[in-house]
């Protein structure tokens, strides 16, 4: 049997689909109170309206990474690993939450899978952990120093993946996956895919950067493929589909949904400006900002990944980003006709 964590997150609930179309037994860890409303409307934009069947075949626990005794149970009888389970933020508050979510969980998983003897283990890492260069291409065999991390997320995933090379280095059969910004169907008001609902709200500015970006079926796809190739084990690989300018980015989206997309360059004055005002804004709401500074000084950067490592083990063609931008926004206009 395989055991998914964070199986109601985007790339989770994509695996989920992946693996039970191909006839495993699965199950999947949640949290007490956690929703699979995601979970459950990826597999229905997937499957179509008969997606129940295949759904209600997730073996479903309730465990807690960091908690030994509920993991205990949660392992009983697995073979296999696919570790999706992160917190992706990037408030500087959270800084103590990621290194508990992100990195303990991780360690505390890979110990007990060394303990137990499972037979392979799968661990979504990020484009974050790779490093940040901006003058040529990012991929899999960069060895990032900690200044060079843009943010406290970026940190914990670098970490967090220490963990499983430490388990490798320990005799853990074990592959790494580096996804860029992941796009597809889900939930709209979640994660990276709150970009729709922000360009179909009406954008007046773009930052002049780029960023790697990656289909969330090719991410399930890929790591299933992976988990089954034997020389694919220690090693990790980058997931990019490829890199797109902010502008071009929102205009995509933008002419899918049939809203202006916009058209000024926002100066990195203004970023700072916007920061600012997202900053004095919470504080007199008692919200947390929903812009960081992170977020600010990484828009106005260009970065370039490498995927033919990928590509060259699997012979694998990434969806192209235009389709998987259709098929996102199809979506969309069909769970929020205008």
């Amino acid at each position: 049997m395989i055991l998914v964590t964070g199986g109601t997150g985007l790339a989770g609930s994509h695996l989920l689909y992946e693996l039970l179309s191909q006839g495993n037994n699965v199950r999947a860890i949640k949290r007490h109170g956690s929703s699979m409303k995601q979970t459950e409307l990826i597999f229905k934009f997937l499957h179509g309206d008969d997606y129940c069947d295949l759904f209600l075949k997730i073996q479903w626990i309730e465990a807690d990474l960091n908690d030994t005794m509920s993991m205990e149970e949660a392992l009983e009888g697995i073979d296999e690993i696919y570790h999706c389970a992160a917190l992706v933020s990037f408030k500087r508050s959270d800084k103590n939450a990621l290194e508990r979510t992100n990195v303990n969980a991780t360690a505390n998983l890979v110990n007990l899978a060394i303990e137990k003897g499972i037979k392979k283990f799968g661990y979504i890492s990020s484009v974050a952990a790779l490093g940040r260069n901006e003058k040529g291409m990012i991929d899999e065999f960069m060895a990032p120093e900690e200044p060079e991390f843009s943010s406290f997320y970026s940190k914990s995933k670098y970490y967090a993946e220490m963990e499983v090379w430490r388990g490798i280095s320990e005799g853990l059969n074990a592959v790494i996956i580096n996804p860029g910004v992941i796009l597809g169907c889900g939930d709209f008001s979640l994660g990276s895919l709150k970009i729709f609902d922000s360009v179909k709200d009406g954008l007046p500015y773009y930052p002049p950067g780029s960023n790697g970006y990656v289909d969330a079926r090719d991410i399930a796809k890929i790591f299933v493929e992976l988990m089954q190739k034997e020389d694919a084990f220690g090693k990790r690989y980058c997931l990019v589909e490829g890199s797109i300018s902010y502008k071009d980015l929102f205009a995509k989206i933008a002419s899918r949904l049939h809203v202006k997309a916009p058209v000024k360059e926002a100066g990195k004055s203004m970023g700072y400006l916007f920061y600012t005002y997202s900053l004095f804004s919470s504080l007199l709401k008692g919200e947390e900002p929903s812009l960081t500074l992170d977020m600010v000084n990484t828009a106005y950067k260009k970065y370039l990944y490498d995927n033919s490592l990928v590509k060259k083990t699997l012979g694998y063609e990434f969806i192209p980003m235009d389709k998987t931008i259709d098929d996102a926004c199809k979506a969309y206009n069909e769970l929020y006709p205008s």
